[in-house]
């Protein structure tokens, strides 16, 4: 049944595809969207190459719509990188992962402070796949790579000061 489902989704995918270069273009984030969402498709039911393909051609267009600092671009590194961690290629995803936490810290760092509690939590919300999928691919394979103790070192403590200088602010700010 799911097997069913998958191929269900690939063909309405293939027409949100088709009426995005239709009515936008090719270089549209919305067709990168659809590409990104056909290739994580495609990974959840092993067709890797075409998924390393999608989703290569949606943060080609992601990087240059949106900039190499956008969260979304940084999500499709995330997304990249985890391919390439189902299939074993742990050298190419740590190089995106630490792309990806980088461009996400700097985020965080930047904007963090100027969210409401509720934006906050929705900015949390947004990072916390990624975290996590980089949280999984540190524990599958820190011992092949120090450079992923310490990516994800530099994650957790910049995350917790941020968060911590963000509420030291907030308090002071409620005693004044």
């Amino acid at each position: 049944i799911l097997f069913k489902h998958f191929n269900e989704a690939i063909a309405l995918l293939e027409v949100v595809i088709h009426i995005s270069v239709e009515k936008l273009d090719k270089f549209h984030p919305t067709y990168a969207n659809a590409l990104n969402t056909l290739a994580g498709v495609y990974n959840e039911t092993g067709r890797y190459e075409e998924a390393e393909h999608k989703y290569k051609e949606a943060l080609e267009i992601r990087k240059h719509a949106l900039g190499s600092n956008s969260l979304i671009y940084s999500s499709s590194l995330s997304n990249l990188a985890g391919l390439y961690k189902d299939t074993g290629r742990y050298k190419e995803a740590i190089s995106l992962f630490i792309e990806a936490n980088e461009i996400n810290i700097q985020q965080f760092n930047e904007n963090f402070i100027y969210l409401s509690e509720i934006e906050k939590q929705h900015f949390l919300k947004t990072l916390y796949f990624n975290f996590d999928v980089f949280y999984s691919f540190t524990i599958d394979y820190v011992d092949k790579d120090n450079k992923i103790l310490q990516a994800f070192q530099n994650l957790i403590y910049s995350t917790k000061g941020i968060i911590l200088d963000s509420v030291t602010k907030m308090k002071k700010n409620i005693l004044k």
